[in-house]
């Protein structure tokens, strides 16, 4: 249950990434958050995989321990000594005793002749040379956006624990086209006195998911001691704003056009049904967009030291983390206990009207009172 939790709460992904940087540091080229939020990704996945197989090994093991044991003598006779100091084994204890302290000791002398080049070695330094290229101009609204996803893909920490709807959108849409429509009968089933609640749970899903793309809410705070050159520039506090709302948009609209057109494919109702089902968490992304923003404008988390702090121990990035799922729950609740009185596509277009008008509402609190909070930060 531990496990579940933290799956689909939050991957403590800071100690798995710094794990992996100082692996493979010098192994990749710098400046490669890509590759290593990919390396980091398939380490979690491989980790989860043994962790959720591990009492079938370990059982299989157990029946089969002398069966291993002689192949493990055979094939790995090291780890055969060390599993032999568990049983109390004082010859296997010496070996390993005396093969520790002469790595120890091959360490030591290596490090004591090497110690003082290796710290006072000033590196290698490379020289560039400047290439003359044509400026292309953009408006002020594009340099802020751009400014923000250079951001966002050059920071693997951000990536890793802001963007994870990003891969499972796509993914949820693939899995839906395999296996939807069993999933959607045995909802059907289980459900039988709600008419068409898959429609309405498939939605709920896709927006508890989509949550798990928070990069809005501590876009604001990662400006930290640099805020006042966004403040000093002429440009309007609203630009800058929408241009990291517009962000989280674009990273959550994109892959979840491709799910919720996964989902309209597999779910059996009218067509008025399937686009309700199509626009509705389209329109929950933009909402909760603009409500990131509005949070991390409200709880902004600038003195820090490492970009660790504003994306994972913020209050801004906890609130619109649990807040949007809570809203989807909420969604999803209501129409199970009343809401499906008025049927899955009434329901549906009400909230799709509610979300927009709210949207809007959070959108004018942004470009008037954000903006001037903005401004006096």
């Amino acid at each position: 249950m531990v496990s579940f939790f933290k799956i689909f709460f939050k991957f403590d992904f800071s100690y798995e990434y710094l794990i992996l940087t100082i692996a493979f540091k010098g192994i990749l080229p710098e400046g490669k958050s890509f590759i290593m939020v990919i390396i980091s990704l398939l380490f979690i996945g491989a980790y989860y995989f043994l962790y959720f197989k591990a009492s079938d090994l370990i059982r299989d093991i157990v029946l089969n321990a002398e069966a291993y044991g002689e192949s493990i003598r055979g094939a790995a006779y090291g780890l055969y000594l060390f599993g032999r100091i568990g049983e109390g084994d004082w010859l296997a204890t010496a070996v390993f005793a005396a093969v520790t302290a002469l790595l120890f000791a091959l360490v030591w002398t290596g490090l004591s002749r090497s110690f003082i080049n290796i710290a006072t070695d000033s590196g290698n330094t490379k020289k560039l040379r400047y290439v003359e290229k044509p400026l292309r101009e953009r408006s002020v609204f594009g340099a802020l956006l751009g400014k923000e996803f250079a951001r966002f893909s050059s920071s693997a920490n951000y990536m890793l624990n802001c963007g994870l709807g990003v891969l499972l959108l796509p993914a949820m849409g693939v899995l839906l086209l395999f296996a939807g429509r069993d999933i959607v009968d045995t909802i059907g089933s289980v459900f039988s006195g709600r008419p068409d609640c898959a429609a309405v749970l498939l939605c709920a899903m896709l927006c508890l998911i989509s949550s798990m793309n928070d990069m809005a809410a501590p876009a604001v705070s990662l400006e930290g001691k640099s805020l006042w050159i966004p403040q000093s520039m002429p440009l309007e506090p609203r630009t800058a704003l929408r241009s990291k709302a517009a962000v989280q948009i674009i990273l959550t609209a994109l892959p979840m056009l491709f799910a919720v057109i996964c989902s309209a494919v597999i779910v059996k109702g009218s067509v008025g049904l399937r686009l309700l089902l199509c626009a509705m968490p389209l329109v929950y992304s933009v909402f909760s967009a603009l409500c990131a923003v509005a949070v991390g404008l409200r709880m902004p988390l600038l003195n820090w030291t490492s970009e660790l702090a504003p994306i994972k121990q913020s209050g801004a990035v906890t609130l619109a983390l649990f807040g949007s799922w809570g809203v989807s729950v909420f969604f999803a609740g209501i129409y199970m206990l009343v809401g499906y009185k008025l049927g899955a596509a009434a329901y549906l277009g009400i909230c799709t009207v509610l979300f927009a008008a709210a949207a809007l509402a959070v959108l004018r609190w942004l470009d008037r009172k954000g903006a001037e909070r903005f401004a006096a930060l």
